[in-house]
């Protein structure tokens, strides 16, 4: 993990790059998004998105207090006439089946009996963040923003004001944003690293010649 490596934790010390306050998450994705881009997978990796993984719908919303999960079945043999896969999403633990299907690399729409249903273009995707847009102009939530539940709830023990022992902890959405900005700063950090790395030998190769 680049977050291990002592030259760059230490650069990223020296030159720390500073996540700008924004009021809302669409500001901070508006800000983010753009420069995490490159390091995103598409949507024909369905290994990392399907079978298995739990994705917490995240919103920056006061009085949103249920816990959405969404969760995508990837199936060997789907529909042969739709190329559609099973589909489940839980609010609070009532559990709503559906389907969806991947249109491309780039784009997929997710169907519930008794919601909407919605075509999505993908804006970003790694192990950790799932972030996908409705598809054209529209009102509502700009971003439909998924992260992993495991990423997400911090694993330590501790207690309440009650005394009772607790062991996961979910992160704030602010706290999130940070996380999602990490991969730009590893990113640079790397970059820094390999420039200092370069100016370090070019300066002993300038000294052993003189």
């Amino acid at each position: 993990m680049l977050e291990d490596n002592i030259v760059i934790s230490y650069l990223l010390r020296l030159f720390r790059l500073e996540l700008p306050h924004k009021e809302t998450m669409v500001e901070y994705l508006d800000f983010i998004l753009p420069k995490v881009k490159k390091t995103s997978m598409n949507l024909g990796n369905t290994d990392v998105y399907t079978n298995g993984k739990y994705w917490l719908q995240i919103s920056d919303d006061d009085n949103a207090h249920e816990s959405i999960l969404h969760m995508f079945g990837n199936e060997e043999e789907p529909d042969p006439q739709s190329d559609e896969r099973s589909y489940k999403y839980s609010i609070d633990g009532n559990m709503l089946n559906g389907q969806w299907a991947r249109m491309g690399r780039g784009s997929m729409f997710i169907k519930v009996p008794g919601l909407e249903f919605v075509m999505y273009d993908l804006v970003f995707l790694n192990t950790d963040f799932f972030i996908l847009k409705k598809h054209g102009n529209h009102s509502g939530p700009k971003y439909l923003f998924l992260a992993s539940e495991n990423k997400i709830s911090r694993q330590y023990e501790w207690y309440d004001v009650l005394g009772r022992r607790r062991e996961k902890v979910k992160l704030e959405w602010r706290d999130i944003m940070e996380m999602l900005f990490d991969i730009y700063r590893y990113d640079y950090g790397f970059i820094v690293a390999s420039a200092f790395v370069v100016i370090v030998i070019m300066f002993i190769a300038y000294l052993s010649v003189g």
